[in-house]
């Protein structure tokens, strides 16, 4: 996936993408989990979901609440967005605790089970998965990422960094004649950060708190055909320097 920061749409884009942009999806949680961890020393994953999924590593011994995490929240649903949209679809946290070395994962997987329907029509219900890397610093010498041990992020030891990206297996689902996916583009700082379309497929975490950001999503369509532009619009966006926007609204299929 790729790193984006910003979504912004072209007037061309607009002008070939504009009938798709007009769904509007109705989105209903139904559950999401943590599973498949790689690594470490597991003390607990949630084997009941609600509102929220849990996933806690380090030695044994440890009270749990100083052990290491992550913990996922359910935006409430259910919830109206417009394909395309970039909206933030739930609460991430990880719980940056000192550990002993090769306690932590360095992988897990995430699902979010719900069900879906465009522009009020009929509900199909799907699966959308995601990996999760992660990468447990050690908390003295030189720190790997975000500059100098001792300053900034890296203030109290050397910071975490974790990355999502959408799985190869994650649904595609088929609405009102369109393919859709759901996409998770990565973590915003907040819920308005991610609906203004600023997010990264990663950040760094900070030793010894609580880190939390926004995880931003779209709906997308899978795969559109390109949208016919009449030759008179061509000469009109080529006078305007435009002609090189127009194209098919193409995405990778997630899953």
């Amino acid at each position: 996936m790729s790193l984006l920061h910003t979504l912004g749409a072209s007037a061309a884009l607009t002008l070939a993408a504009g009938a798709v942009s007009a769904a509007s999806l109705t989105f209903e949680v139904l559950e999401s989990r943590f599973y498949d961890d790689q690594g470490g020393n597991v003390r607990l994953i949630d084997t009941s979901f609600d509102d929220f999924s849990r996933l806690r590593w380090g030695q044994d011994g440890l009270a749990m609440n100083q052990t290491s995490g992550y913990r996922y929240e359910n935006r409430a649903t259910p919830f109206n967005e417009n394909a395309g949209d970039v909206f933030g679809i739930g609460n991430f946290a990880h719980f940056n605790k000192p550990i002993n070395a090769n306690t932590s994962i360095n992988a897990v997987n995430m699902a979010i089970r719900g069900s879906l329907s465009v522009n009020g029509g009929p509900a199909v219900e799907r699966i959308f998965e995601f990996n999760i890397s992660h990468d447990e610093t050690t908390n003295s010498g030189s720190c790997a990422y975000g500059g100098a041990n001792g300053q900034g992020v890296n203030a109290n030891g050397c910071a975490d960094r974790v990355v999502i990206t959408t799985a190869d297996t994650s649904d595609t689902f088929e609405l009102d004649g369109m393919d859709y996916t759901l996409n998770i583009l990565g973590f915003s700082e907040t819920l308005a950060a991610a609906g203004n379309g600023i997010f990264s497929s990663e950040f760094l975490s900070a030793e010894n708190g609580t880190n939390r950001r926004v995880l931003a999503a779209s709906f997308q369509v899978a795969d559109v055909a390109p949208v016919p532009v009449p030759a008179s619009l061509v000469l009109t966006l080529s006078g305007l320097g435009l002609l090189g926007s127009i194209g098919a609204y193409r995405r990778r299929k997630a899953a």
